[in-house]
């Protein structure tokens, strides 16, 4: 004798006849095997005779399986929809429902949710229809004869009522029903003859019994019918509030109208009725819908929030936390890069002040730290583009030039500089001020996540005068919306593959931006005309705009822009208060007209590419220059101050082997500037000039690349 190890779970009728399905179809497989192992024969039988023995009992055992469990099966389906039903997962239920065309309960139960609505499922009455016409085909040969089912009548008659819109034919399969004893019928069908032929207590009367049968909504219509007259209005009212407690949507439906109108005895409050028609609604209560906006457009106004310390935006708290699942492909990029990985979890917000669909209440964040120090370093903020948003931080590194860049021993030697990459949400929340000054949601929570990050960080501290954000495309959006947003919050801004519309540029502190584009993007239909409008608002309020094209097609301007050494400079050159000590300080000089004696190899290598202060566009002579061949530029106005001719790629290759620069005050006479070394000239001029020359001067012919001429005044 075994004795039990442990209490053993009772199991519902269904579960048990499944379990038995199952073991049985595990006990024919292994009669199956059984009986084939002992039999051996050398011959191959073509009859099949020699299998008869043990194949037919298999057969049979099979034949009475499916006879058995398909039964057990369809019971076990409905039941589960009956139970999701009951607990309010009604997309849970539709699922089971759609998949189940074949159960005669899944088609009813998906033609109530559609035809009247369910909480999670909009109301569609025309997908309704269909699934109730379905429903009806396989009900009414339940439903018909003198042994009826009461509860496939009942159900018949609800898909004629509202499948067929057939009353009276409705009517007759409620009366059946109801015969049978099943409640709901009771109810539906004294509700249909109310007040034609039927006395009112006779109603009443069915009503009650309906209700001491069972039915819910039979005790709610009571209270709704009591309600009605003066002398019992207690009494119904005390019937509602039970029904509603017990889930019936009409109750519920009617006490949000007594709530909202102040009658029947009860208080006037308009925030209960909406929760109460909210939840009749949710529950299938359909005729709730359009009152239920007119009943919420009459909600008073909720009164402002006020947080008790710093508002969003503005370093409300939140919680750091670190970032899981770190998978071996993300350790190696935080490894290569020296970073970490976080979330900031922002503490709870009223709905009311911040609705969760206009913004999450968490982003996924990476971090740069630099050497330890004890004086202050600026904090870079880079945002990637839609490619790059999510929660995964695997997808942060589609795009890493600007880790890369940042990160490097050489660029943190010359800058150090925290660099903060918080990941924009895959959602396409709204990121862009309505006016300025007025941040958009998803911004504050940057902002938030920003400084409860700062506040962690002390060797080296961050000079919170220094904050610089970057972004590309989408982040370039962001980069901008900071800036409108917060003005005189960020230093400098060098936002790429995007625009700013001049409407949202602030009156005070506009800020100071440089903006990368492709040719491709900046000839786009209005491009032009727009950034032209941003440029002369920035400046004529005191900012600075500079934009740069590259000459190519396509959306990526990025990749070029973040190895431009030049724009770096500029960016860590601004501060909130003064220029840091010893940062460079380019000032811009006026862009002049550029010729040569060789034109360019292309459009995309012309002379004017030689002086716009680029690593990333070059002016390439079509045809190896000698002796007498030249590039010159003109400026509109004298320039002078430190001047600088590179010639070759970044890395050296293809840099002018001999040569020299020449200067002039009125283009006729020239003045010998400089030579080359290493494919550079450098030299400084106290006296303005406003032409100069690139005379190469190459044992043999040579390609001119002339990379880069610049002027810091």
């Amino acid at each position: 004798m075994v004795k039990s190890c442990g209490k053993r779970k009772k199991m519902s009728v269904n579960e048990s006849g499944l379990k038995f399905s199952i073991v049985s179809l595990h006990a024919s497989v292994f009669l199956c095997e059984t009986k084939k192992r002992p039999f051996r024969n050398p011959r191959p039988s073509h009859t099949g005779t020699a299998c008869r023995g043990w194949l037919r009992p298999a057969l049979v055992s099979l034949a009475l399986l499916c006879a058995t469990s398909l039964p057990l099966l369809a019971q076990y389906r409905e039941s589960r929809i009956m139970e999701m039903d009951s607990q309010m997962k009604y997309a849970e239920a539709l699922a089971i429902c759609e998949k189940s065309d074949d159960l005669p309960a899944a088609m009813y139960f998906a033609g109530e949710y559609y035809f009247h609505g369910r909480k999670g499922i909009p109301q569609d009455q025309k997908k309704g229809k269909t699934y109730y016409l379905k429903a009806l085909n396989m009900l009414l040969p339940l439903a018909e004869g003198k042994d009826g089912d009461a509860l496939a009548q009942y159900r018949a008659a609800r898909c004629l009522e509202f499948g067929k819109e057939d009353m009276l034919g409705a009517a007759a399969w409620y009366a059946y029903a109801a015969e049978g004893g099943n409640a709901k019928a009771m109810t539906r069908l004294a509700l249909l003859e109310k007040g034609v032929k039927t006395p009112y207590q006779e109603v009443m009367d069915y009503l009650k019994r309906a209700s001491e049968l069972g039915d819910v909504d039979a005790k709610a219509w009571q209270g709704a019918m009591l309600v009605e007259h003066k002398e019992t209005q207690e009494e119904g009212v005390k019937l509602l509030r039970e029904a509603a407690k017990e889930g019936s949507p009409v109750a519920l439906a009617r006490l949000s109208a007594l709530c909202y109108l102040g009658e029947g005895g009860v208080e006037k409050n308009v925030e209960l009725a909406v929760k109460l028609l909210q939840a009749a609604v949710d529950r299938g209560f359909s005729e709730g819908i359009g009152p239920l906006e007119e009943v919420r457009a009459n909600l008073p106004p909720p009164p402002p929030w006020k947080p008790e310390g710093a508002p969003p935006g503005f370093g409300f708290p939140g919680r750091l936390i670190p970032y899981e699942p770190v998978t071996d492909k993300l350790r190696a990029n935080l490894e290569k890069f020296g970073m970490r990985a976080g979330w900031f979890v922002r503490d709870p917000i009223p709905p009311s002040a911040i609705p969760p669909e206009k913004c999450p209440d968490r982003l996924p964040w990476l971090l740069h730290a630099p050497a330890p120090s004890r004086r202050p370093v600026p904090m870079v903020i880079y945002f990637g583009g839609t490619g790059e948003q999510g929660t995964d931080l695997m997808a942060h590194f589609r795009q890493t030039v600007v880790f890369s860049e940042v990160t490097a021993p050489a660029f943190q030697q010359k800058r150090p500089c925290y660099l903060f990459a918080p990941m924009l949400p895959t959602d396409y929340y709204d990121i862009m001020p309505h006016a300025p000054g007025e941040p958009p949601h998803l911004t504050a929570l940057i902002c938030d996540a920003m400084y409860a990050v700062i506040r962690t960080l002390n060797n080296p501290p961050v000079d919170t005068n220094r904050l610089y954000v970057t972004g590309l495309s989408r982040g370039g959006h962001v980069s901008f919306a900071l800036l409108s947003g917060y003005p005189g919050r960020f230093a400098a801004a060098i936002p790429t593959s995007t625009f700013q519309s001049p409407s949202l540029i602030p009156a005070d502190r506009p800020g100071d931006y440089w903006l990368f584009l492709n040719e491709g993007d900046y000839g786009r239909k209005g491009m032009k005309e727009t950034l032209d409008k941003t440029i002369g608002v920035v400046e004529s309020r005191g900012g600075e705009f500079r934009l740069s094209t590259y000459p190519q097609g396509g959306h990526d301007a990025w990749s070029k822009a973040w190895r431009e050494d030049a724009a770096w400079d500029w960016m860590f050159s601004k501060s909130l208060r003064r220029p840091p000590a010893g940062a460079a300080a380019p000032a811009r000089a006026p862009t002049p007209t550029c010729t040569a004696s060789v034109p360019g190899k292309d459009a995309k290598t012309g002379p004017q590419y030689g002086a716009d202060g680029l690593d990333g566009t070059s002016y390439v002579s079509a045809k190896p220059m000698s002796r007498g061949d030249w590039w010159m530029a003109e400026y509109p106005r004298p320039v002078s101050g430190k001047f600088t001719v590179e010639t070759g790629a970044p890395g050296g290759k293809g840099a002018l082997s001999a040569g020299r620069v020449e200067v002039s005050v009125d283009g006729a006479t020239w003045h010998p500037a400089g030579g080359f070394n290493n494919g550079a000239c450098r030299f400084e001029l106290r006296v303005g000039v406003r032409f100069l020359r690139v005379l190469p001067e190459p044992a043999t012919p040579e390609t001119l690349t002339l990379r880069k001429v610049t002027v810091i005044p």
